[in-house]
């Protein structure tokens, strides 16, 4: 009888789901949880700002999933170990921003490792993970190759070879300008709100705006049709253009976004399209508010290459928008909503502002540059005009106000620009 750890998923079903504004960390903290999926890892040995999830699929060398396989951070017992489940599949909960090893280990088929980059917060999806039976003489980048064939995955650069062991033996078949695919995500940067009183249409987006001014008041209520259930969001691809080389047989698409993997294989044929929506959820059925990015692997295939060609790019797709008003899926323009995970405002008039693609900008906020004397009978003021001693410390006040510990002084910067001593050491 073989142990597997549990799925994901149905442990979710026994819980509550997070809170609009839970971090990276408490969406998949369950991970780690008593009865869940990881086993024995140590809470405290992860730092919350820097977990990722790794995640993939432990299968044989001719692509079937291994069940029971143990799965370890290498030199990290701290971080416990899980097991594959149905399909050969695992979740392992890291802490990201360099590289991971993992170990792969169950008899009686060889130690496997696997060392990848782990980003902070992010689903990280491996590449098949093949592990062959004891005494498997194949070399290891066949093995991997013919996994990742079968299953329709994009290999490590490490195992793509275009090279033969006799010298450079490149793909002559494939023309790189030729087979270049279009990716185009139907995302909007910044999303302008509806004039009042008015209905707009989004041509990219297909969505519906609506604002209609309540009776009485200088309020209006706003309707967006992508919050409505059902509205998904889109990756458009062009795969071939009006004429393709006579040796592709044929285009493999592979898309991978928050931790799910879609894959989609056509025959070859001029003029190839095809069309990714996304539910708006991670692979653990969560809702996945802002935006998120979505890599696109597109695999041309040659009768005459042994293999596959991969064109990678990104796209970015809208995630869900918070309900600020929730009013039967209205709103009203004057409530705002900001995710500080992602730095995105979201405003009532159905406009967003993504702050993290502005310049970050540094501005004097108070002093001049020159040094103040120890006793300052007058430092109160305007900030920009005032000197500063030594200062040592920051804090800041509910009402927006700066407070700076300069040497003896403890002094307070209003909003509206000004500078106060509220505190003087002696």
């Amino acid at each position: 009888m073989c142990l597997s750890s549990k799925n994901p998923v149905e442990v979710l079903l026994r819980k509550q789901p997070p809170l609009v504004t839970a971090s990276f960390y408490q969406r998949v903290k369950f991970l780690i949880e008593e009865n869940s999926v990881q086993s024995y890892a140590h809470t405290e040995s992860y730092t919350e700002r820097r977990v990722s999830v790794m995640r993939g699929q432990v299968v044989t060398p001719q692509g079937l999933g291994i069940y029971g396989v143990r799965v370890s951070v290498d030199k990290d017992a701290r971080l416990g170990f899980t097991l594959t489940r149905a399909g050969g599949w695992f979740d392992m909960l890291v802490n990201g921003g360099g590289a991971v090893t993992l170990q792969f280990l169950r008899t009686p088929f060889h130690t496997t490792t696997r060392t990848v980059f782990v980003p902070w917060n992010q689903i990280v999806v491996l590449s098949p993970v093949v592990l062959p039976l004891a005494g498997d003489t194949a070399r290891p980048r066949d093995r991997d190759a013919a996994a990742a064939a079968a299953l329709g995955f994009e290999m490590p650069v490490s195992s793509l070879s275009l090279f033969g062991e006799d010298g450079p033996s490149p793909c002559e078949a494939h023309d790189h300008t030729l087979l270049k695919p279009v990716v185009v995500s139907t995302w909007m940067p910044e999303k302008v709100g509806g004039l009042a009183g008015r209905s707009l249409v989004f041509a990219e987006t297909q969505i519906l705006q609506e604002a209609i001014r309540i009776p009485g008041s200088d309020l209006y209520l706003q309707y967006q049709s992508s919050q409505a259930p059902g509205y998904l969001s889109t990756v458009l691809m062009r795969l071939t253009q009006d004429r393709v080389p006579a040796t592709l047989t044929h285009v493999h698409v592979t898309v991978q976004i928050e931790g799910s993997v879609h894959t989609k294989t056509y025959e070859a044929d001029p003029n190839l399209t095809h069309v990714f929506a996304w539910n708006k959820r991670n692979v653990y059925k969560q809702k996945v508010y802002g935006v998120a990015q979505a890599k696109v692997s597109v695999g041309y295939k040659h009768s005459t290459c042994r293999a596959i060609i991969w064109e990678t790019q990104t796209a970015t797709l809208q995630g869900f928008d918070v309900d600020i008003s929730d009013i039967g899926g209205w709103g009203l323009h004057i409530h705002h909503h900001y995710n500080f995970h992602e730095g995105i405002l979201q405003k009532g008039d159905g406009s967003t502002l993504h702050l993290k693609r502005y310049p970050r900008t540094i501005k004097v906020v108070v002093g001049t540059g020159l040094q103040r004397a120890l006793q300052c009978e007058d430092c109160n003021g305007v900030a920009r005009d005032a000197r500063l001693l030594t200062p040592v410390a920051l804090a800041s006040g509910p009402d927006g106000s700066l407070y700076v510990g300069d040497f003896n002084l403890i002094r307070r910067v209003t909003p509206d620009g000004n500078i106060y001593t509220v505190l003087q050491l002696r």
